[in-house]
C-alpha cells in the first residue's frame, strides 16, 4: 500500500511540475507579447483595448501552441502558431469597430511579416 501511495505521489508531483513549468512559460510569453504590442504605432490610441483583449487572446493562442511533452519528449512551444492565433484573435475582436481601423491595418501588416 505504501509503495502504491508513493507512486501516486510521485506521479502527482511530476504532472504538477510540468504544469507549473507551463504556467511559468505562459507568463514569460505573455510578458514578451505585451512588449511586442506596446511597440505598435497605434498602441497608445488603443492601449486599453489591447491590454484587455491580449489576456483572452494569449490564453487561446498559448494553448494551441504549447505542448507539455511526454516521458521522453520535452515541452515545446510553436512561436509561429502562437503569433498567428494571437493576431487573428485580436483582429476578430476589433473587426466590427470602425474606430479601430488603423489598429486592424497595422495588425494585418504585422501578421503578414510572420
Amino acid at each position: 500500500m505504501k509503495k502504491a501511495l508513493g507512486i501516486v505521489v510521485l506521479v502527482v508531483v511530476v504532472v504538477g511540475f510540468r504544469f507549473m513549468n507551463r504556467g511559468d512559460d505562459s507568463a514569460a510569453v505573455l510578458a514578451e507579447t505585451r512588449v511586442m504590442l506596446s511597440e505598435l504605432d497605434t498602441y497608445v490610441a488603443h492601449a486599453k483595448f489591447l491590454d484587455n483583449v491580449v489576456e483572452r487572446a494569449h490564453l487561446k493562442a498559448f494553448s494551441a501552441a504549447y505542448s507539455v511533452g511526454g516521458r521522453r519528449e520535452p515541452a515545446s512551444f510553436n512561436e509561429d502558431i502562437y503569433r498567428m492565433d494571437l493576431v487573428d484573435y485580436i483582429l476578430a475582436s476589433c473587426q466590427s469597430d470602425k474606430s479601430k481601423a488603423d489598429l486592424r491595418d497595422e495588425l494585418r501588416e504585422l501578421r503578414d511579416t510572420f
